[in-house]
């Protein structure tokens, strides 16, 4: 099927169906994983969880580096509004296609969960591709909105292979797309 002994990393933004076919490749020759499938079940992240101890393995929502800056943006922004006790009404406006089939999708889930609660998540499913994300803050009458739309894939893929290289690189363990944007930026920053 294929040369298992030139395999450096293991890219999977397939479907969660195949799951056990990849970590079986990956457990087999010692290669690092980085796991794309929106939304796995506890089942399954126990699955990357076990893996991870021999290998690095990521599990990333998202790949958008973009992503990354909203959702670090959001964080900051909730935690700015906590410490000034502004009493906040945060919203996750989440729109894909009809195509998509999760809902919320892992994007939308990702945001809330960088929110001080309550969050409200609103998934759309109509329109083109690919998407778009909102942040949406209210409180006393102002809005502060976070908003990021992806036409194409183009820079999701070429993060693909950045977090790849960044994650081929990496000890065993389980590794977030925060984790693995985090080294890149760390090394940069110090090179």
């Amino acid at each position: 099927m294929f040369d298992t002994d030139r395999i450096a990393l293991v890219i999977d933004a397939s479907v969660a169906s195949a799951v056990d076919e990849t970590i079986l490749v990956c457990d087999r020759t010692d290669t690092p994983l980085l796991y794309c499938v929106s939304n796995p079940p506890a089942t399954t992240l126990a699955k990357l969880h076990a893996l991870g101890r021999r290998v690095p393995v990521g599990v990333v929502a998202n790949l958008s580096p973009l992503h990354w800056v909203q959702s670090r943006a959001a964080a900051l922004s909730g935690e700015l509004l906590a410490k000034l006790t502004i009493d906040t009404q945060a919203t996750v406006v989440d729109r894909h296609p009809p195509t998509k089939r999760d809902a919320p999708s892992a994007t939308a889930r990702v945001l809330a969960g960088v929110m001080p609660e309550p969050v409200t998540v609103v998934s759309e499913r109509s329109g083109r591709p690919v998407s778009d994300h909102r942040v949406v803050l209210t409180a006393a009458g102002e809005t502060y909105e976070l908003s990021h739309s992806v036409r194409d894939l183009r820079l999701a893929a070429s993060a693909a292979l950045r977090l790849g290289t960044e994650l081929a690189t990496a000890a065993p363990g389980l590794y977030s797309a925060d984790d693995l944007y985090s080294r890149v930026i760390g090394r940069e920053r110090h090179s």
